[in-house]
């Protein structure tokens, strides 16, 4: 008896759940019209990632000028809004502040989006150091 309860119990579960209706997720992105700003060595790199224009020796204030001129530019000659720069734990840790200049800048003529690409073996090797 109690094992065709337990039947009638799932059954009428899985009923309920087929009786919800779900709905997909929309996103208005319409608004976005993006660019890519990668390192001119590609983006899979072990180490540092200095988009086009950037390199080791930057300042925050030289990589917010250099910013100000590619991002600048890739919107007047694209029609974008919106800059894709990618991002890695090296970079980070040891080019953060250089970095950040052009992302204040990049943040100043539209939107950023971050896309991560691992240092290397495609993924975060150390999850620590990843968050």
């Amino acid at each position: 008896m109690s094992r065709s309860v337990r039947l009638l119990a799932v059954l009428a579960l899985v009923g309920s759940m087929l009786g919800v209706s779900s709905t997909a997720a929309h996103a208005s992105t319409g608004q976005l019209r993006g660019v890519n700003w990668a390192d001119a060595r590609d983006n899979f790199v072990n180490g540092v990632l200095y988009v086009s224009g950037l390199g080791s020796s930057d300042t925050y204030s030289s990589a917010a000028a250099t910013a100000n001129q590619a991002v600048g530019q890739l919107y007047s000659i694209t029609g974008a809004n919106t800059v894709r720069i990618p991002i890695n734990e090296p970079t980070v840790a040891n080019y953060w502040e250089p970095y950040t200049g052009a992302i204040d800048t990049a943040l100043g003529k539209g939107n950023v989006i971050f896309s991560y690409w691992a240092s290397s073996g495609g993924r975060p090797s150390d999850m620590t150091a990843f968050n």
